[in-house]
């Protein structure tokens, strides 16, 4: 038995099948990201985050942050990445102690096959599924709910698409 919080059971149904979208839409975008590429969709976030980033370059710390991972998460993976040749791992100028992680050349045509895959799933399965006026009530939802959470709306909007 499902016990009840606060939430109506059309409120709770509505969550279930919101959750369930989400969950669904971000395997299908995995998916076709990794048909598209060699990488995983874990080193794709990061190397979209990198790439977008003034300089093409960004700490670990910084990562871990706009990714609300684990900072050793994000240490491991990039370990990972800078094995397979996508990342360099250096020192930051401004603090010894920082990673600086940017994106080797090599990177740049595995993280573009990754994007076309991943636009093409999220044309497919979400933006041709929207009725007119459905774009505007749900950017207007998300902005209320991202702000309810603390976050800051517009800098997510200039900020890459994971």
């Amino acid at each position: 038995m499902v016990r009840s919080g606060k939430l109506s059971a059309s409120e709770r149904e509505l969550w279930d099948l919101f959750s369930s979208m989400r969950q669904h839409l971000d395997r299908a975008l995995d998916a076709k990201m990794q048909e598209e590429s060699t990488v995983t969709p874990s080193e794709c976030k990061v190397l979209i985050l990198v790439d977008a980033a003034a300089g093409r370059g960004l700490s670990v710390k910084d990562i871990a942050n706009r990714l609300a991972w684990e900072k050793s998460r994000v240490s491991h993976l990039v370990t990972r990445m800078e094995k397979r040749g996508l990342v360099e791992k250096t020192r930051h100028d401004d603090d010894n102690r920082a990673s600086w992680v940017t994106l080797t050349p090599a990177a740049d045509e595995i993280l573009a096959g990754a994007i076309r895959g991943r636009d093409t799933a999220a044309q497919r399965y979400f933006f041709d599924q929207l009725n007119p006026g459905d774009a505007k009530a749900l950017a207007s939802l998300s902005n209320r709910v991202l702000e309810s959470l603390g976050r800051d709306a517009a800098g997510l909007r200039s900020g890459p698409s994971l």
